[in-house]
């Protein structure tokens, strides 16, 4: 079995919740060290650039916070540089910073950040919904697995 279906039948299998990292740790040990090194050379880049762009995140948010924190503590606002702060402008992850955007790169990132937000409150919609009736029960003694996939379509308008 393939790296990603034994990731899938493990994630099929859990009961309760869990962290991915809880899933890594029990889930490592399981994968024959051969099949892990093929799989990881194989799959290397992608998790090259997933590591970049969780960084690059992460950096953002982080310089961000020590604008707002800068500008509060000497008390200059002047010192809350916005043109320094970045931003995402396409799929492909490409950053751009406020004070080098054009009017089309703006367009495009605000564009990126209604498509992520449009698709966080429509799943935010369909948590709210099932919320609802009897609040303190698990959802899986009140709905089947059918009715919360119809449900979830019909609010989210895509297949879980």
């Amino acid at each position: 079995m393939s790296i990603p279906g034994r990731i899938r039948s493990f994630l099929e299998e859990i009961e309760g919740q869990y962290t991915r990292r809880e899933v890594a740790e029990k889930l490592r040990p399981k994968i024959p060290d051969d099949e892990w090194e093929q799989w990881a050379e194989e799959n290397a880049n992608a998790a090259f650039v997933r590591l970049i762009g969780d960084m690059d995140r992460t950096r953002r948010r982080e310089g961000k916070k020590a604008l707002i924190r800068e500008a509060f503590q000497t008390g200059d606002p002047e010192a809350l540089d916005f043109f320094r702060i970045s931003f995402e402008v396409d799929d492909d992850g490409r950053q751009i910073r406020l004070g080098d955007a054009t009017g089309p790169d703006c367009r495009a990132g605000a564009a990126l950040h209604r498509q992520g937000a449009k698709a966080r409150l429509l799943e935010a919609a369909f948590l709210e919904a099932i919320a609802k009736k009897s609040p303190n029960k698990p959802r899986s003694e009140i709905y089947t697995e059918a009715q919360l996939r119809a449900m979830y379509e019909s609010i989210v308008g895509r297949a879980a």
